[in-house]
């Protein structure tokens, strides 16, 4: 029986975040289609924070692993202000 809990759990767990980063990014790119700018860029950097956690996680530029890791808290810190930020402002 094809079903998408049977894709869930055949999907390599390792590019899980591969995936949400690049469904965060399409997501950016309608918000950038719909002019809604703030919410681009929460999705933009929330895209690049689970994308930046799969580098990290196959250890894939082991010579800069404390960059990648700095990258990723900064864009993680970035959501998050971003989404209290339009949590507060959103009518």
């Amino acid at each position: 029986m094809f079903s998408l809990v049977n894709i869930a759990l055949d999907m390599n767990y390792k590019r899980i975040e591969y995936w949400a980063g690049l469904g965060f990014l399409a997501l950016a790119v309608f918000m950038l289609a719909k002019e809604n700018y703030w919410d681009a860029a929460l999705y933009i950097s929330a895209g690049m924070a689970f994308s930046l956690n799969g580098l990290l996680k196959e250890n894939v530029f082991p010579e800069a692993r404390k960059l990648l890791v700095i990258l990723a808290w900064l864009f993680i810190g970035l959501t998050l202000f971003l989404f209290l930020f339009l949590l507060r402002t959103d009518k």
